[in-house]
């Protein structure tokens, strides 16, 4: 209705008699899901559950390729098997009325793999791209993602990586992050 009106994403009239709708858009709707009310007449609770069907679907797909990649031996048939596994499982289907954590639930099996590829001294750059991406669209969870990334990271770290080697990847480790942080404080400082 705001777009239609031409209204203001800074602040609206039309919600609460008048509030700063730039917070509510980065904390709830900030992903591209919630642009397709732009372009469909589907109607809202029809257009609810297509979301929660395409990101389970789309989180089962990502999880395929973390099981395929990360597995060695994992064959095709297994590697979907557990991704639908995981699209389904009690998160996904209890978190359904809670659209921002199916976001992550999606980018979660990315930033695994992303994490390892520093890990392996690969490039950092799908690291800052999926941390972005998770901070941007999940404002109220990135907080615990990036808890779990720190303790994941330090572990990992200091048991994986040869003691020569572990400033080298740490450093990639936190310039990334810093980075992505950065990036993402355009939706998270105005607010």
């Amino acid at each position: 209705q705001m777009v239609q009106n031409g209204e203001s994403i800074w602040f609206s009239s039309l919600n609460a008699g008048g509030m700063y709708f730039y917070s509510v858009f980065c904390f709830f709707l900030c992903n591209p899901f919630s642009l397709l009310i732009l372009v469909t007449d589907i109607p809202a609770d029809q257009l609810v559950t297509l979301i929660v069907f395409l990101k389970l679907s789309l989180a089962a797909g990502t999880a395929s390729f973390w099981f395929r990649s990360h597995i060695s031996g994992c064959s095709a048939a297994t590697a979907i098997l557990l991704g639908i596994m995981y699209g389904c499982s009690g998160y996904g289907l209890f978190y359904y009325q809670n659209l921002m954590g199916l976001d992550v639930m999606l980018l979660i099996p990315l930033l695994m793999f992303s994490m390892r590829k520093i890990l392996k001294r690969g490039s950092p750059i799908p690291y800052l791209l999926t941390l972005t991406a998770i901070m941007i669209t999940c404002f109220y969870i990135s907080y615990m993602v990036i808890i779990f990334i720190v303790l994941y990271m330090a572990v990992s770290i200091r048991t994986t990586i040869p003691a020569s080697e572990r400033n080298k990847v740490s450093l990639h480790f936190l310039l990334a992050s810093l980075f992505a942080g950065g990036i993402a404080s355009v939706v998270w400082l105005p607010c």
